[in-house]
């Protein structure tokens, strides 16, 4: 097998960097996009397109997944229609 050229390593620590700063940016300033933007010096389009290159969810994806899965576990503790 073929060993990683410094090149490609580097390239995917930087990514890898690059996700850690996004995610550390987005907690610390509570998801707010165009804070993270002003902190970055990118424009909110920017943040938006490393977020979903890194999967990184929006606030508005998670808060929508948060109650699918709270509506979920609702679902699962009630009794059966009709029992």
């Amino acid at each position: 097998m073929a060993k990683p050229s410094p090149t490609s390593r580097f390239a995917t620590m930087m990514t890898a960097a690059e996700k850690q700063i996004v995610e550390w940016a987005l907690d610390h300033f509570e998801w707010s996009v165009p804070a993270v933007a002003d902190y970055l010096g990118l424009e909110r389009s920017s943040v938006y397109k490393r977020m979903r290159t890194f999967g990184i969810p929006t606030l508005k994806q998670r808060a929508a997944a948060a109650k699918a899965a709270k509506e979920a576990e609702e679902m699962a503790k009630s009794p059966a229609a009709g029992d």
